[in-house]
């Protein structure tokens, strides 16, 4: 079986599949245990997010959630399954997501990423993405949250 991984747009119907897949990839990553469905459902209420699946034979093995916030486009979460990391899965989803924030006229896109997570920090900044400020966590300066941003044309 061939393996063609596609990247589509999700949307609220994914969450359960979502939030299992990444109660996989953010198991014991970060102070907090991984957000629930509920906390899902609760952080997306009232917002339009834009949610992007990548699918592998039908099962989503990444994802991507967006959406407006401060008047920047706010890149929430993304995650992709370890085994399927290296590929540029992560890339194509942060494409598409600035694609649709540029599309749709925001001035800036914006995103937190923890100490812990190196990989997605370097994409980010292979991205031209700046840190513009950090949250310093009261633990361990390895959970202390980078602020990132991209200017838009």
């Amino acid at each position: 079986m061939e393996k063609t991984i596609k990247i589509e747009q999700g949307d609220i119907s994914n969450l359960q599949e979502i939030v299992s897949l990444n109660h996989q990839i953010f198991d014991k990553m970060y102070e907090k245990d991984p957000y629930t469905l509920e906390e899902y459902k609760d952080r997306l209420k009232n917002k339009s997010p834009f949610i992007l699946v990548a699918k592998l034979n039908g099962k989503i093995i990444g994802n991507a959630i967006s959406y407006k916030q401060d008047g920047s486009w706010y890149n929430w979460i993304m995650g992709v399954a370890e085994e399927y990391r290296g590929q540029g899965i992560g890339t194509q989803l942060l494409e598409q997501r600035e694609q649709y924030a540029i599309q749709y006229g925001y001035k800036s896109i914006t995103a937190k990423v923890y100490g812990v997570s190196q990989a997605m920090q370097q994409l980010y900044k292979s991205r031209g993405y700046k840190v513009i400020n950090v949250l310093k966590s009261k633990n361990d300066p390895k959970y202390d949250a980078l602020i990132f941003e991209l200017k838009l044309n």
